[in-house]
């Protein structure tokens, strides 16, 4: 079950500035909370920063923790900005296959 309008009351935000932050008509927002509507996945994620939350938050749900690893047999020669590179792509496969998951799932 979503909670968006719970997040969006804890924010401190009507809908009407809620969606016009989002960049979205209210009329939309009000059907996403009453679950008239399913949410687009970057929008979830747009609210989920407005909101200062997860997208699992957002969506009611427990995450279910994974744990990638990219392994490189040098990999403490790296310099500090290709670690960083590599922990950025680490976090937008764990976002992938989170969508992945809810998406087959039909949430």
């Amino acid at each position: 079950m979503m909670k968006l309008k719970e997040f969006r009351k804890r924010a401190g935000l009507s809908q009407q500035e809620a969606a016009r932050l989002l960049n979205i008509d209210r009329t939309i927002l009000s059907r996403l909370e009453n679950g008239k509507r399913k949410i687009d996945p970057i929008l979830l994620f747009k609210m989920a920063k407005l909101y200062h939350t997860s997208p699992e938050n957002l969506m009611g749900i427990q995450p279910r923790k994974r744990e990638l690893a990219f392994v490189f047999r040098d990999a403490e020669k790296l310099d500090e900005n290709a670690k960083q590179v590599l922990d950025k792509i680490s976090k937008v496969m764990q976002d992938i296959i989170f969508l992945k998951e809810i998406l087959d799932e039909d949430v």
